[in-house]
């Protein structure tokens, strides 16, 4: 898909963006005004019909407390998740020249994120996101880097008085910069 012009273009960059869930993500890579969707992977949560390590617990004929355990079930889902998120992810930074990376993901996955991904790549990882970005479209994405692009390189500020006068009239400049 062809990005419009007020989105970054990353001409003469190649930008990996990284969209993470707990059992999902999608991989895009935007190069020379061109973003394409280059992976979806995920798992699945399984699904039980009867209820799988449920237990009682009695003593001296009573009934002491039930439960089960459901918890292990996450964790198995995550482990298959990130490491075919991590085959994926490999595959991809081996077939194409990535000079910028690019995470969305809620704030627990940087940490699974940075373990899976090789080391030397870590470097070009330019932001993070926080947040559930999986069902956003790739050009809301490209807003949300542009903004920070923007927020990280304001535009030039003028040298001498009078061309701050004239901006500051037409509130491109702040007067208190000045």
């Amino acid at each position: 898909m062809k990005i419009p012009n007020e989105y970054p273009k990353f001409i003469n960059k190649s930008a990996l963006l990284i969209v993470l869930g707990r059992e999902d993500g999608t991989l895009y890579l935007a190069s020379n005004g061109f973003i394409d969707k280059i992976t979806e992977f995920g798992v699945r949560i399984p699904k039980y019909s009867d209820r799988e390590g449920f237990f009682l617990r009695s003593g001296g004929g009573r009934l002491l407390g039930t439960g089960s355990v459901y918890e292990p079930k996450i964790k198995m889902v995550e482990r298959r998740f990130l490491n075919d998120f991590s085959e994926k992810i490999k595959k991809i930074l081996k077939e194409n020249k990535v000079t910028e990376i690019y995470l969305f993901s809620p704030k627990f996955m940087h940490t699974y994120f940075e373990q899976e991904i090789p080391p030397k790549y870590l470097k070009m990882v330019r932001c993070k996101f926080n947040g559930n970005y999986r069902k956003n479209h790739p050009l809301e994405l490209l807003d949300k880097i542009r903004i920070q692009i923007s927020k990280s390189h304001p535009g030039p500020v003028p040298v001498n008085k009078e061309a701050r006068k004239i901006l500051s009239k037409f509130k491109i400049i702040n007067k208190r910069k000045g």
